[in-house]
């Protein structure tokens, strides 16, 4: 989880300071996206809303590790598609 606390407190930072890549782009953003790069074998590509998603899996998996009793079978996960598509 070290990876992705890091990443989060930098998606949660005010630092106003950019980075120079093909656009401008907050340092926080770009060093969280190096993050997830380096360290969760993220594609070198990341955007901030797939890092967000990367943050969300991660804490998942590591909850399920915790207590896998908790991980939804395949039933659930389609009962839950089906709600969502509705």
């Amino acid at each position: 989880m070290d990876a992705v606390a890091r990443i989060v407190e930098r998606l949660d930072s005010t630092d106003g300071a950019t980075t120079g890549t093909s656009m401008r782009i907050p340092t926080a953003l770009h060093e969280a996206a190096s993050i997830a790069v380096a360290d969760l074998g993220a594609a070198p590509s990341t955007t901030a809303q797939w890092l967000e998603a990367l943050v969300v899996q991660a804490a998942l998996d590591a909850h399920h590790e915790r207590f896998p009793e908790a991980r939804p079978d395949l039933a659930e996960l389609a009962i839950a598609l089906r709600a969502s598509a509705s």
